[in-house]
């Protein structure tokens, strides 16, 4: 039994690392001073020259100031991480020695021939081998702390977390999500009196009709002289428009109101509904021997407007969009870093396609989550409904799970389902060639 010890051998010197970030610190110093020089010697040159573009040719070396600025705050970021990096190694470093020194006293053991003096080999073993994991994995995190600060570092020489949620971005994802509520809060109502003037007759019912045409000598006919004409007249609408921001929550069980909200998420609010509205006046033409009269019927119509439910639509795919552009922009970075052999269409094409199915994932999971937590709410509406979205929107950003927000888990699930489906894709494909190659 020995102990492996390899991981804590050949580790960087913490003093190197300290007189390297001063270097650096200096040189940034250095550049920002040559830089301001010679920005105050171009300066000087604007008392030997006049002409109409003097101005444009005195600023010329502005930029240059500024990203000298950029570059020396950046360096110091720099130097800072490394130095931050460099204590940590110090704090470590007795450790290390000692532990590597206990690892080469106990390589250099016997393994007692004895069981009970085995078993305690053993477990020195195991102790000094966990001890050596330990500290390996502190190293580690003190590296990846320290790459994660120097991603930080932006090109204006600042310093941005890269792991912080993006606020702003937030705040901006629920714009989409605010104007679905606000255009799908407009309803309209609208009743409408359907008229028509009826005329009938029951002329050949009469006593006289009838005996006449009974008789040989005139025609049968003149006692079937009945029937109706049914005139339509213009109907009277009159309509009203309103905002609703609150309602009755969808019918049925749990599981019920979950399936419609969740399919009311992407496919809108249901279609108007019209129902019979006010008395029913019809004529009955079995009486009298000729009649007139006028015929109602309402009817209401009821529902969000045309506009309403087309702008609702609009803003979901904005929302949508924007999602995808987010993805986008990491994915085509992520690949121009590991894979910069990529042609500009290859880029595009797997970027893309990454970019969809995360969003298809985030897009899903934050319906899903929605329609979960709609249910179960006593009552319903375009207010309620933008209240859940900003909730279920700020714990998909907010909410951290081993490093990662919900956003980025429920996109992580749609990338897997996406890749599973493209492997299971192309196998069936590739059997389907197999029987008729």
């Amino acid at each position: 039994m020995t102990v492996t010890y390899d991981a804590l051998l050949d580790w960087p010197v913490a003093a190197s690392i300290d007189s390297e970030a001063e270097g650096l610190i200096k040189q940034g110093e250095s550049f920002y001073d040559a830089v301001a020089e010679a920005k105050g010697a171009w300066d000087g040159l604007s008392e030997n020259y006049e002409a109409p573009e003097q101005q444009q040719l005195l600023h010329a070396l502005d930029p240059a100031l500024r990203n000298a600025e950029s570059a020396t705050g950046a360096t110091a970021l720099v130097a800072s991480a490394m130095g931050g990096f460099a204590s940590a190694l110090q704090e470590l470093e007795p450790r290390r020695q000692q532990l590597i020194a206990d690892a080469k006293t106990f390589n250099a053991k016997e393994c007692p021939s004895d069981d009970a003096g085995c078993a305690v080999h053993q477990k020195e073993e195991e102790e000094i081998q966990q001890r050596i994991n330990t500290l390996v994995e502190e190293y580690r995190q003190k590296i990846k702390d320290c790459t994660t600060h120097l991603a930080g570092i932006n090109s204006e020489g600042d310093y941005s977390d890269p792991n912080a949620p993006d606020i702003n971005g937030a705040a901006l994802g629920q714009a989409p999500n605010l104007g679905t509520s606000i255009a799908q809060s407009r309803e309209f109502m609208k009743l409408r009196v359907s008229r028509a003037l009826r005329l009938w007759t029951n002329l050949g019912d009469t006593k006289v009709m009838q005996w006449l045409a009974n008789r040989k000598w005139l025609p049968s006919w003149l006692g079937k002289i009945r029937g109706s004409i049914r005139i339509p007249l213009p109907p009277k609408t009159t309509s009203s428009t309103s905002w609703s921001l609150k309602g009755p929550r969808p019918p049925g069980n749990y599981w019920q109101r979950f399936a419609t909200i969740f399919r009311e998420t992407f496919l809108g609010p249901p279609k108007p509904t019209t129902v019979p509205s006010g008395p029913t006046v019809t004529m009955d033409t079995t009486k009298g021997v000729v009649g007139a009269g006028v015929e109602k019927a309402g009817a209401t119509t009821s529902g969000v407007t045309t506009a309403g439910r087309v702008l609702g639509r609009g803003f979901f795919i904005a929302g949508a969009a924007m999602t995808f552009n987010s993805e986008y922009q990491k994915a085509d970075a992520a690949l121009k870093e590991q894979q910069p052999g990529l042609s500009d269409g290859e880029r595009f094409a797997r970027a893309g396609e990454k970019a969809t199915a995360r969003t298809g994932g985030q897009v899903i999971g934050a319906a899903a989550a929605g329609a979960a937590v709609g249910s179960l709410l006593p009552v319903g509406g375009t207010a309620v409904g933008f209240a859940v979205g900003l909730g279920v929107g700020a714990a998909m950003t907010f909410t951290q799970i081993g490093g990662k927000s919900l956003g980025d888990w429920a996109g992580d699930a749609g990338e897997g389902i996406w890749n599973v489906g493209k492997k299971i894709g192309k196998e069936f494909f590739k059997g389907i060639k197999g029987l008729f190659g």
